[in-house]
C-alpha cells in the first residue's frame, strides 16, 4: 500500500518500518506482486468512461468493480492504469495491489499492509489481515484518505468471500480483475465490467501510436490486415509490434511469418523464436518453459539465476555448458522485450497466462521431469534466503505452490528418490524439537515410522527404494511373511500420502485380501488398513463409500478394539466428517456432538483432541447453516485453548482464525442487510449452483488446521 506519486520501488522488500505511522505522512507498500510498470503505449478503452465515473466519484458510495475476460485483453493494464489516475494526484491515497490467484495472496497483502499500518499487529497472518479489513470497515480510522485494493486475476472467489473490502463506501473502491465469466461471481455489491478484444477503433489507435512511436513504416490498411489477422487481441498485437521492431520488418512480412504458424500461439511463437535467437542464442526458450512452473505474477529473479536452475538451463544449449548468470538475465530482458514476461521491479518475474498455457502445449517447452525437479532443486537452494513472512519469502512460497499444484508434477518428484521439496511445509523445512531442519531422508523415514509400530530389519533398503525393499523381503521372508506385509501397508500409506488416494485403493484391496487370509478379520493390522482404505476413498471423491466402510469398521473395532480405543474414536471421527462431505451436514452436527461428549469423558474436557473436535463441530454448525451457534462456539474453544495450550499455541491461533474469518462474514452480511439485526443474519448457506451442494461456503479450510479424519491429518505433514 502506498500513494501513487511515489516510486512503486520505495522501499521494494527492505522491511524498514518508519517512525511516523500515520499513513498521510509517508508512502508504505504492502503485497508480494508489485503495481505493474506504466504500460507501453497504453490504449484508451471504450469501457474507460464507465470505470471513471464509478472509480473517481468519491464521496458516493459504489460497488466493487469486477473487470472480467479472456487471457490477454488488458484486464491488469486496465486496473493498473485506472489506479493510477485515480490516486496518483493526491499524496496520503492508500493502495493494496494482491495476487489472487490463490487465498494466501491476498491474506499476505492484507497482513502486510496491517504491519506497515497498525501500532499493534497479530503475527498470524490470517488474524493480521482481519485487522486490515476492520480497518477499512471503521470511517473514523481513514480520517477522509481514500483508500483503494486490486484483486488481480481472481480464480477462487469462494475461498476469498471472508476477505472482499466493504464495498459502498464513500472513501473507499474496489476493482478485480479475473478470467471467470461474471456469472460465477456472487452479485452482492460488485459490478462486472466486460473487457474483451480492441474495438476495430481502439485497435486502429494502439497500432498507429505503437507503430510510429516504434518507427515501423505502415499504411492504414496494413494495420488493419495486422489487426484482422491477430483477432485484435491486445496482448497478440503488443507481441507483434515488438518483434516488427526488434527485426525491422513490416506490416506485410509479420503477415506472412505468421501465415508460416498458424493458431492462436503464432505470435507467441515468433516473439519466442525471435528472443531465441538473441545472445545468448538457445536460453530464452527452455528459460520460459521453466519460467511457467513458477508463481504467475512473482517470480524471484534469485530462483531463475540459481545454480541448479543454470545447470539444467546449460544442459539444453548446445554445446551444453552451465550458463552464467549474466546471460541469465539478457535472456530474461529478450523475453521482456518481446511481451513473453513482465518485471514487476527489477528483481520479480510474472507470466502471461496466455505464455504458460502456451509452453505447456508447445513440444520444445512442455514441462517434463527433469526440469520440474530442476526448478524444485532450484526453489530447495534460495528458499532459506528470505526471513519468514517477508515479501521474497511470500514470493518463493507461491512458487513452490504453483509448481506443486500439478498431480503429474508431484508425481515426478515422488519418482524414485523423493525430492526435498515434498517435506516442506509451506515452502518451509521440517525442523526436530529443537528447531533444526531435519534432513529429508529423516523425515521420509519418520513419516513411515508413524504408522509402522515394529521397525523393519533393513532400513537401508528402504532409504535406497521401498519398492526394493518390499521386493527383498520377498524373497527372504515370502510374500505372506511379517515384514512384507508390513512394507506393502507403507507402499499403499506412502502412495495415498503422495497425493494419489486413488492409486492406493487397489493397493490397500490387495492387501486386506492377504491381510484377512495370513492374519484374520479381527487383528488390529488388518483393522487398520480398512480404516486407511475408507480414507483413500474420501480423499478419491467418494464419501458415500467411505461413511458405509466407516460405519462397517466401527461396529467391529468396538467389538475387537473396545469403545473407547484410539482407533475407535478416530474411526467414529473420520465417520462424522464424512457424513458431512455426504451432503448431510446436520447428521455430522449430531456425531460430533457425540464425538466431543466421548472424547471429553475418556480424555477429559482440556485434552486437545477433545478441543480439536469441539473446534470441528464449531465449523460444522456454521455448515449447516447455525453460523451465530458456530460462532459463539468458537469463542469458547478459543477461550479454552489459549488458557490450555497457550495465546501462541498454532491450534489456539487457529482457532482465533475461523473465528475471525466467521465473524467477518457475519460482519458483512449484517451490514448489507437492510435493518443489519440479528434477525436478519444469511445463514451461511449458499444457492446449491454456487457451492457444490456442499451446504455453505464456510468450508473447512486445511490452513486452519488438520480437522477432519485425523489419519488423512498424517498424510498432509
Amino acid at each position: 500500500m502506498w500513494p501513487l506519486n511515489a516510486s512503486p520501488h520505495d522501499n521494494d522488500d527492505t522491511g524498514v518500518l518508519p517512525t511516523d505511522r500515520n499513513p498521510t505522512n509517508w508512502p508504505i507498500r504492502a503485497g508480494a506482486v508489485p503495481l505493474p510498470r506504466r504500460s507501453t503505449h497504453f490504449q484508451e478503452r471504450e469501457i474507460g468512461p464507465v470505470l471513471d465515473e464509478a472509480l473517481s466519484g468519491f464521496g458516493h458510495p459504489t460497488d466493487h468493480q469486477v473487470l472480467t475476460g479472456p487471457s490477454g485483453v488488458g484486464k491488469t493494464r486496465l486496473a493498473a492504469h485506472h489506479a493510477r489516475s485515480l490516486l496518483g494526484e493526491r499524496g496520503g491515497n492508500l493502495l493494496v495491489w494482491a495476487d489472487a490467484s490463490d487465498r494466501e495472496g491476498v491474506v499476505f497483502a492484507y497482513a502486510h499492509a496491517a504491519r506497515r499500518l497498525l501500532s499493534h499487529c497479530p503475527e498470524d497472518p490470517e488474524l493480521a489481515a482481519g485487522r486490515f479489513l476492520d480497518r477499512l470497515r471503521d470511517p473514523s480510522s481513514g480520517s477522509g484518505r481514500r483508500w483503494l485494493v486490486v484483486w488481480d486475476d481472481l480464480t477462487d472467489p469462494a475461498r476469498v468471500e471472508d476477505l472482499w473490502p466493504p464495498s459502498g463506501r464513500e472513501e473507499g473502491r474496489t476493482i478485480v480483475t479475473t478470467r471467470l465469466p461474471a456469472r460465477f461471481l456472487p452479485a452482492r455489491g460488485r459490478r462486472p465490467v466486460e473487457v474483451d478484444v480492441y474495438s476495430e477503433a481502439e485497435a486502429a489507435g494502439f497500432l498507429r501510436t505503437a507503430l510510429t512511436e516504434s518507427g515501423i513504416a505502415h499504411t492504414a490498411d496494413e494495420a488493419a490486415a495486422l489487426a484482422t489477422g491477430l483477432d485484435r487481441l491486445p496482448l497478440a498485437l503488443s507481441q507483434a509490434v515488438a518483434y516488427m521492431a526488434d527485426r525491422g520488418t513490416t506490416c506485410a512480412d509479420y503477415l506472412e511469418l505468421l501465415r508460416e504458424h498458424p493458431g492462436s500461439t503464432g505470435p507467441w511463437e515468433l516473439a519466442l523464436e525471435r528472443a531465441d535467437a538473441h545472445r545468448p542464442s538457445g536460453i530464452a526458450r527452455p528459460l520460459l518453459g521453466l519460467l511457467c512452473l513458477l508463481s504467475p505474477s512473482a517470480t524471484p529473479e534469485q530462483v531463475l539465476v540459481s545454480r541448479p536452475f543454470r545447470e539444467h538451463l546449460g544442459r539444453r544449449v548446445s554445446p551444453p555448458r552451465r550458463p552464467a548468470e549474466q546471460e541469465i538475465r539478457l535472456a530474461l530482458a529478450s523475453l521482456e522485450r518481446l511481451h513473453l514476461i513482465d518485471r514487476g521491479t527489477p528483481l520479480v518475474i510474472g507470466t502471461h497466462h496466455l505464455s504458460r498455457r502456451a509452453a505447456r502445449e508447445h513440444p520444445l517447452t512442455r514441462p517434463d521431469r527433469e526440469g520440474t525437479r530442476a526448478v524444485a532443486d532450484a526453489l530447495v537452494s534460495v528458499s532459506s534466503d528470505g526471513a519468514p513472512g517477508s515479501v521474497s519469502d511470500q514470493r518463493v512460497r507461491s512458487s513452490v505452490r504453483s509448481l506443486l499444484a500439478c498431480p503429474e508434477r508431484r508425481a515426478w518428484l515422488w519418482e524414485g528418490d523423493p525430492h526435498p521439496l515434498l517435506f516442506r511445509s509451506a515452502g518451509l523445512p521440517r525442523v526436530d524439537r529443537e528447531g533444526r531442519a531435519l534432513p529429508y531422508r529423516d523425515v521420509f523415514l519418520e513419516s513411515l515410522s508413524r504408522d509402522l509400530p515394529e521397525r523393519v530389519e533393513d532400513p537401508e533398503r528402504i532409504r535406497r527404494g521401498l519398492e526394493k525393499a518390499r521386493r527383498h523381503h520377498t524373497i527372504a521372508s515370502g510374500p505372506d511373511g511379517a515384514a512384507t506385509l508390513r512394507l506393502r501397508h507403507a507402499l499403499a500409506y506412502l502412495r495415498a500420502w503422495a497425493g494419489d488416494p486413488g492409486g492406493a485403493i487397489p493397493l490397500y484391496r490387495d492387501l486386506l485380501i492377504d491381510l484377512d487370509r495370513r492374519l484374520g478379520p479381527d487383528r488390529p493390522e488388518t483393522l487398520s488398513a480398512r480404516g486407511n482404505l475408507a480414507v483413500c476413498r474420501a480423499e478419491s471423491g467418494d464419501p458415500t463409500t467411505a461413511v458405509e466402510e466407516a460405519r462397517a469398521l466401527l461396529t467391529d473395532q468396538r467389538r475387537h478394539l473396545g469403545p473407547d480405543h484410539p482407533n475407535t474414536l478416530t474411526t467414529l471421527h473420520n465417520l462424522a466428517h464424512w457424513r458431512g462431505e455426504a451432503g448431510d451436514p446436520q447428521g455430522a452436527v449430531t456425531e460430533f456432538d457425540r464425538l466431543v461428549e466421548v472424547r471429553a469423558e475418556v480424555m477429559g474436557v482440556d485434552h486437545p483432541t477433545t478441543l480439536a473436535c469441539r473446534h470441528e463441530l464449531a465449523c460444522r454448525r456454521a455448515l449447516a447453516g447455525d453460523t451465530e451457534g458456530a460462532a459463539r462456539d468458537l469463542a469458547e474453544v478459543a477461550r479454552d485453548r489459549r488458557r490450555v495450550l497457550g495465546p501462541g499455541h498454532p491450534d489456539t491461533l487457529a482457532t482465533f482464525r475461523r473465528l475471525d474469518r466467521l465473524r467477518r462474514e457475519i460482519g458483512v452480511l449484517a451490514e448489507e442487510t437492510p435493518n443489519g439485526g440479528p434477525d436478519t443474519l444469511d445463514s451461511g448457506a449458499r444457492d446449491e449452483d454456487e457451492t457444490g451442494g456442499n451446504g455453505g461456503g464456510h468450508e473447512l479450510d486445511p490452513n486452519d488446521e488438520p480437522t477432519g479424519p485425523h489419519f488423512l491429518g498424517r498424510f498432509r505433514k
